[in-house]
């Protein structure tokens, strides 16, 4: 027996070195003395800065962020963080406003580290989370640092995950929620829900046991159309009383917006690179070139109005070219001081600008640099891979990338975009074209700005955004960074007058959106109600005053998704409840599913009125191809809009009838009236008759969204031209399959009829490649809401309906095809699947046994590659023989997987839809149990 000191103090040593051994997460900082923060007169390195927040390792972390000091109002910044709870600051665009958010929200995490708290960086872009995660990562994530775990939120990133781990994987906001998990950067609508389930299942104090800190970057944004979700999420914060950090480049009323969150203020207009304003004034009028060289009067913009630095800039080009284009020319292609992003008005003149830079670097350049042409004929070869089969724009982008210039907007399609940006930043090439996607949102530094137009249909803080982008901190250039205001198009020194007037302008003030979104405020009353907020005083303390809940509550009532709490709750029969502020509301079913979901209160009834619709159709009138059309109805977008004009309704019409009886049939089904869109076409508005009609939706909408069905349709590959492949005849020779419909696409039909009616130069924007590809990620998120709201509710069929729906609209292919991209990952896109399914592939074993030379020249045949190329022969030969060795390793691993006979699947997954954890799979008591019919009279 030991002596009871010595057992002391083996134990002491033993709990030592298990201490030792944790990660570097898990150990407690030494209790220290709160941060003294006085000496503001000098500021520190950034590793003391760190110290004296609290954090341990300073030296480490600081490394990590590659800078040795901040800048001096990022330190005054952080003294008044520690000072307040909250911070609200504002610094201009590539001021340094990442570095504080970071730096306080990893002094929050510090303060309760035993606890399993996480940090929200909310962002209002999908790509800014993506940037977001990708940089916290890089700070505070792996060996060397604090090993924080770092996770990106938002649908997508959730349909990846789920990709990665399987169909058992856990739901949202199980992403956050599930104790593994410290950093995330989300987007707004993942923030709210994140919040919100906590809300549900633990109340106030599970959310604030769980929130350690929450940053909102471009808190501006607040005022914009989606503003309610940031607005409602930032209420409920509040509630829960957990800090907020926000912060901003441009607005004017953050007095206010402090005021608002209880929070500490800081604003400073100090840039850490000096940005010069350059002004070119094209003629009054516009015109050609009448020399082979023009000047063009230039001045620098200074504050207050005064003229500058007025110059003479000499442009040469030929005689047929615009003097606005001439200057353009001159300013991203004569040694500019480094990487330029050309900012244009419109998608078409984006691309027009790229092919003529493209084509002049061609003429007046010599020879490239053999690492640079490698690498852009790489990139151009990863562009033809990702760009959709029918894109017109794919072959200048192709065509422009081989020449070091590049153009970006929201036509081109998700892979286009992400290969373009990181090109871009790798600077494999140097000129980029664009519209005002790239304002806001990526981190795409340059050394020069160039925006042609002028102040034309722009605001003071979208032209500011645009000269954000040069010049950020830590971008070295051979010379100083600089913009430059092409004022174009005839506008002269009347454009030059508008953009001074913009950027001398203030900026312009945060707006509450819930006071002005009626469907927002019942949204925001409903899951108050739902998180047992409704009580709560700052619930309802919107951003410019108290709001009333009276009228939400009553139209929330009338329409089931409310009812009274009590117990001797009685009101007279057929009115809606009264209205009392207290503990005795709950939502309904309905209600619930709707809050779960992710939906907003007329989207739920439109849904469900959809839904309700679809029981009991029969689709025996209905040819076989249009099958999938009424379920890709069901999760069509609810708030895009492909029918603008009168143009696109006369086109829509057309093409409806162009696309058979059966996408007819499936339109009266959904409630469409051919006679509406007729009465549209004319330019005439809706009757009140037709808007009186008990479809799900006004006529309007079901228009619009079975215009998106089609689309979706023709992307997934099910539309009525998708057949026309190359198929190899009796005698051996390729050609045209004879056997379909022989119907072009409803994208094609819709483009050609809309030049029919607008005139042979006009193009329909919002179809093309890149547009229809985002639409797929909207339905397949609805998708995903609604397969939540059906289970909700017990309605069981259109549960499994929506969930095959987004199982295709996820994979963007039919199954057949499916089954080919995934024995080649990579190299068989969706274009290449369809074209080898057409010729008789249908496995990765067929691929396996096949030849190399069938497979190339169906590939080449089937567009895959342009036959221009001088290298297509050869690349198709090595695409083949990768493909074999790839199908190959497939077959041989699906031939040694065991054959499952139960018929599983995804659909054994069933209660996995639910946004939380298995505990809220149990059947609801006030739910009526699902019978065989599937009935939806319930509602």
């Amino acid at each position: 027996m030991l002596a009871p000191a010595r057992v002391g103090g083996l134990r002491e040593r033993r709990e030592s070195e298990r201490n030792k051994l944790q990660p570097q997460r898990f150990l407690k900082p030494t209790p220290r003395p709160a941060p003294i923060l006085e000496d503001a007169a000098d500021t520190p390195s950034l590793a003391v800065a760190f110290d004296k927040l609290g954090l341990p390792d300073a030296v480490r972390c600081a490394a990590r962020f590659g800078c040795d000091r901040p800048y001096a109002w990022q330190w005054q910044a952080l003294r008044q963080g520690v000072a307040h709870k909250n911070l609200v600051y504002s610094a201009p665009a590539s001021g340094g406003k990442t570095l504080v958010a970071e730096a306080l929200l990893a002094r929050a995490l510090w303060r309760h580290d035993h606890t399993p708290r996480v940090a929200l960086f909310v962002v209002p872009k999908r790509a800014l989370a993506d940037e977001k995660a990708a940089e916290l990562a890089r700070h505070f994530s792996g060996d060397g640092s604090y090993g924080w775990r770092v996770r990106v939120c938002h649908g997508e990133a959730e349909d990846a995950r789920r990709a990665r781990e399987g169909s058992k994987a856990r739901k949202p906001p199980a992403l956050i929620d599930d104790a593994r998990c410290d950093l995330a950067a989300c987007t707004w609508e993942s923030a709210a829900q994140f919040l919100q389930a906590l809300l549900e299942k633990g109340g106030v104090e599970l959310a604030r046991k769980r929130l350690a800190c929450v940053c909102v970057d471009e808190v501006h944004e607040m005022g914009t159309n989606r503003g309610a979700t940031l607005e409602s999420f930032l209420c409920k914060v509040a509630c829960v009383g957990a800090p907020v950090v926000a912060c901003t480049a441009t607005a004017s009323n953050l007095g206010a917006l402090a005021a608002w969150l209880g929070a500490g203020l800081y604003e400073t207009a100090e840039c850490p690179t000096t940005v010069a304003i350059h002004l070119a004034l094209a003629p009054p009028m516009p015109r050609r070139m009448m020399a082979p060289t023009e000047e063009v009067a230039t001045r620098v913009w200074a504050e207050g109005g005064a003229r500058v630095d007025e110059r003479r800039l000499a442009v040469m080009a030929p005689a047929d070219y615009d003097v606005g284009d001439a200057v353009v020319d001159k300013l991203c292609l004569d040694d500019p001081p480094g990487p330029v992003m050309l900012f244009v008005a419109s998608r078409a003149d984006a691309r027009a600008a790229a092919v003529r830079l493209a084509e002049r670097r061609w003429r007046e350049s010599g020879a490239q640099d053999q690492e640079k042409a490698a690498c852009r004929a790489a990139l151009a070869e990863r562009l033809r891979s990702a760009s959709p089969p029918d894109a017109a724009h794919a072959a200048d982008l192709r065509a422009c990338c081989r020449h070091g210039v590049l153009f970006h907007h929201a036509g081109l399609a998700a892979a286009e975009r992400e290969m373009v940006e990181a090109a871009f930043a790798r600077k494999d090439c140097d000129v980029l074209c664009c519209t005002t996607t790239l304002a806001v949102g990526v981190h795409l530094p340059v050394a020069r700005v160039v925006v042609k137009g002028g102040g034309q249909r722009r605001t003071g803080a979208e032209l500011r955004q645009m000269i954000g982008r040069a010049g950020r901190a830590g971008f070295g250039t051979k010379r100083a960074p600089d913009a430059w205001i092409v004022c174009a198009g005839g506008n002269g020194e009347r454009g030059a007058v508008g953009a001074e007037k913009l950027l001398g302008a203030a900026a312009p003030p945060i707006l509450s959106r819930l006071r002005n979104d009626d469907d927002g405020l019942r949204r925001h009353v409903l899951e108050a109600v739902s998180g047992g907020l409704i009580a709560r005083r700052e619930v309802m303390a919107a951003f410019d005053g108290a709001l009333d809940a009276g009228l939400p509550l009553r139209w929330l009532a009338a329409r089931g998704f409310l009812r009274p709490g009590g117990a001797n709750w009685k009101d007279p029969p057929g009115e809606a409840p009264s209205v009392l502020l207290d503990d005795t509301w709950e939502p309904t079913p309905l209600g619930a599913a709707t809050v779960g979901a992710g939906l907003g209160p007329a989207d739920a009834l439109e849904v469900a009125a959809a839904l309700r619709c679809r029981h009991g159709v029969d689709y025996g009138g209905v040819a076989p191809e249009y099958a999938l059309l009424h379920r890709l109805y069901l999760t069509a977008p609810l708030q895009q809009n492909v029918l603008g004009g009168w143009a696109h309704w006369a086109a829509f019409g057309d093409a409806l009838k162009d696309a058979g009886k059966g996408a007819r049939e499936v339109f009266k089904l959904c409630g469409g009236c051919e006679a509406h869109v007729a009465r549209r076409a004319r330019g005439l508005a809706a009757t009140a008759e037709s808007e009186a009609k008990n479809v799900p939706g006004t006529p309007d909408r079901v228009c619009r969204r079975f215009a998106l069905a089609l689309l979706l349709h023709d992307r997934i590959g099910l539309g009525p031209g998708h057949h026309q492949g190359p198929v190899q005849q009796e005698d051996g020779t390729w050609g045209r399959n004879q056997t379909s419909s022989g119907t072009p696409s409803f994208a094609a039909a819709f483009a050609a009829r809309y030049r029919e009616h607008a005139g042979p130069d006009a193009s329909l924007t919002k179809c093309e490649g890149g547009d229809v590809d985002n639409y797929s990620r909207d339905a397949a998120t609805l998708a995903r809401r609604l397969e939540y709201f059906c289970r909700k509710l017990a309605w069981l069929e259109a549960a499994r309906a929506c969930k095959s729906a987004r199982g295709l609209l996820a994979r963007g292919a039919p199954d057949e095809l499916v089954r080919l991209m995934r024995a080649s990952p990579g190299n068989i896109t969706r274009a290449r699947a369809r074209a080898l399914h057409d010729v008789g592939f249908e496995s990765a074993a067929d691929l396996a046994e096949a030849d190399a030379t069938d497979i190339s020249a169906a590939l080449y045949d089937a567009a895959a590659f342009d036959p221009s190329a001088a290298f297509a022969d050869a690349a198709a030969a090595r695409l083949a023989a990768c493909i074999i060795a790839d199908a190959t390793k497939t077959a041989a691993r699906e031939a040694a997987l065991p054959v499952d006979d139960s018929g599983g699947g995804d659909d054994d997954d069933d209660e996995s839809a639910a946004r939380d954890s298995d505990e809220d799979s149990a059947p609801d008591p006030d739910l009526p149990e699902a019978s065989d019919s599937d009935s939806m009279d319930g509602l």
